[in-house]
């Protein structure tokens, strides 16, 4: 990202933290995803909120779980801490986390999860374990990647307006390409909670 912004070519950045001044940035207001969820999950007060992610110390994970506790808010539920399990992005590290910390789901739950994939091992583990989703626990995950319609239940999940991005991104960068410098502009899009078999609501679309 150095070497582009010191040649001086137009480009523009798609989920990028490159903070340079004055260039193009286009990203997903992941935040807004969190408050999403805690609105929603808000409404269920005998429901204790989780978080589980991955690199906590990173920004897009700490945007995502400072999101939740500012929806969980807005929604009246009170909570000064919310509890945190950290893992790998993968579905069996996923599997094996639950399994790690099997007392934290022995009481009603309402867990937001950084992404589909920890999600799936989530929700493969619960299964496993005997645990009722989502009587018991409650999940909404983000990216609404192919398989979170294919597990069963199916994931309750934040989906990204990824494809549009894009292409705003790239007509913004030809329309520099041919006519030289614009103003830089930056945009975040929002996502929609599309609430399936994870959740104790069903069925319906929310945005921001």
């Amino acid at each position: 990202m150095d070497i582009l912004g010191r040649s001086k070519l137009p480009f523009v950045s798609i989920f990028c933290d490159y903070d340079e001044p004055g260039d193009s940035k286009y990203a997903i207001n992941t935040y807004n995803g969190g408050v999403l969820a805690g609105l929603h999950y808000a409404q269920y007060t005998e429901y204790l909120p989780l978080y589980v992610g991955s690199h906590m110390d990173s920004s897009d994970s700490s945007n995502r779980l400072n999101g939740f506790r500012y929806g969980l808010a807005s929604g009246g539920m009170s909570c000064s801490e919310i509890e945190t399990i950290t893992c790998g992005m993968s579905v069996p590290q996923a599997y094996e986390a639950v399994m790690q910390h099997q007392a934290v789901f022995a009481t009603k739950r309402s867990v937001y999860v950084y992404n589909d994939l920890i999600a799936c091992g989530i929700l493969m583990a619960l299964k496993d374990l005997g645990i009722a989703v989502p009587k018991q626990v409650q999940l909404i995950s983000n990216d609404d990647i192919p398989m979170a319609s294919w597990m069963t239940p199916s994931l309750s999940t934040l989906r990204f307006p990824t494809k549009h991005l894009i292409t705003v991104a790239c007509q913004r960068l030809v329309r520099e390409i041919v006519s030289g410098n614009l103003e830089k502009e930056n945009m975040q899009l929002s996502p929609e909670l599309v609430l399936r078999g994870t959740t104790v609501e069903q069925g319906h679309i929310i945005t921001c």
